[in-house]
């Protein structure tokens, strides 16, 4: 069977991949920060008959991550597939005004939170057969579509996000 874990899987793009991926039969290892949100998108997707195991992951946290590690261990002893889902928009800060201060968290989840994940899960990626990782951008990262100005986003000026989900 074919695992996967998915961070920022309780809603989003991120429910919607690991909704689809159970239909395929995958192991979904379902990361939410909210453990709330996180049991009732586990328990719907197991409901249409997903293999699901939802996880406890809050990127910005190493201890976080170690548990979310831990946890998977208990399940399988391989990681086929990553996927950095979980980010977090900007505050809305113009980019003339914008401090560090104004995009450390956004750059703690987006930036140094795929770092961190993959990087503790990687041992669990080296002993799957083809192991992938998967990063996740959006619109706002997009330098053509922000330059477009047919694109609503393009009206976004905002350093964080545009900066740290880039593609």
């Amino acid at each position: 069977m074919t695992s996967v874990l998915i961070t920022g899987a309780n809603k989003g793009l991120g429910y919607e991949t690991a909704r689809r991926l159970g239909e395929l039969g995958w192991r979904v290892f379902l990361g939410s920060r909210d453990e709330g949100r996180g049991r009732a998108a586990a328990q719907k997707l197991a409901a249409d008959g997903a293999h699901v195991i939802m996880v406890p992951l809050d990127v910005t946290s190493e201890e976080s991550v170690a548990g979310a590690v831990r946890l998977v261990r208990e399940h399988t002893d391989r990681m086929d597939v990553l996927i950095n889902n979980a980010g977090t928009p900007g505050g809305g800060v113009n980019p003339a005004h914008a401090t560090a201060k104004d995009i450390h968290a956004v750059y703690d989840t987006n930036v140094y939170g795929p770092v961190r994940v993959t990087h503790a899960f990687l041992p669990l990626l080296q002993a799957a057969d083809n192991p992938r990782v998967v990063m996740v951008t959006g619109a706002g990262g997009s330098i053509a579509v922000v330059t477009d100005s047919r694109q609503a986003v393009s009206t976004m000026y905002e350093l964080a996000y545009t900066s740290s989900r880039g593609h």
